[in-house]
C-alpha cells in the first residue's frame, strides 16, 4: 500500500511521519493569513494538500484524521468531530474542522500541526437479515 501527498499550494506543507511511535503523518495548516478561533469557535482549516491511497478501490482502507496532540496540549485545540474518517475512495484536498474548547482566544497560523491522519484497515462486517429476538439480544452485564 501507498500513500500519495500533492501540494495544491507552492506554500503549502508536505505531510510528514510522526517522529513518535505513533505511525501516523502529521498535517499541516494552510493559511493565507492566521485565524482567530474565540472560545466555542469551530473553523474549517486547509491543509492544502490533496491525498490518494494506492488501494482506494479497496473498500476496507480508510484514512483517520486525529487531533494534533500539540493542539490539544499548548492550545485546547481539538477536531470538532472528534475523529474524521476519510474513505479509501476520496479525492480532494484535506481539510479539517477544529474547536476551541479553551476558554480564551487561540490563533492558529500558517504551518501549524492541525492533525495527524493514520491509514488503516478496517474490518467491514456482513450483515444478517435475521430477526433479532429480544432474547438473543439481551446485553450481558
Amino acid at each position: 500500500m501507498k500513500i500519495m501527498f500533492k501540494k495544491v499550494a507552492e506554500t503549502a506543507k508536505t505531510p510528514v511521519l510522526s517522529k513518535s511511535k505513533t505511525p501516523a503523518f502529521l498535517l499541516f495548516a494552510h493559511l493565507e493569513e492566521d485565524r482567530v478561533l474565540f472560545p466555542g469557535d469551530i473553523k474549517i482549516i486547509r491543509t492544502g494538500v490533496i491525498f490518494s491511497m494506492e488501494e482506494r478501490e479497496m473498500p476496507d482502507l480508510a484514512a483517520l484524521v486525529m487531533p494534533s496532540d500539540e493542539m490539544v496540549k499548548e492550545k485546547g485545540i481539538y477536531l470538532a468531530n472528534g475523529v474524521a474518517v476519510i474513505a479509501g475512495d476520496f479525492k480532494g484536498e484535506v481539510a479539517v474542522a477544529v474547536i476551541n474548547s479553551s476558554k480564551v482566544m487561540r490563533t492558529i497560523s500558517d504551518g501549524d500541526q492541525i492533525a495527524k491522519l493514520v491509514v488503516t484497515r478496517i474490518q467491514v462486517p456482513g450483515i444478517s437479515s435475521e430477526n433479532i429476538t429480544q432474547e438473543n439480544s439481551k446485553i450481558q452485564s
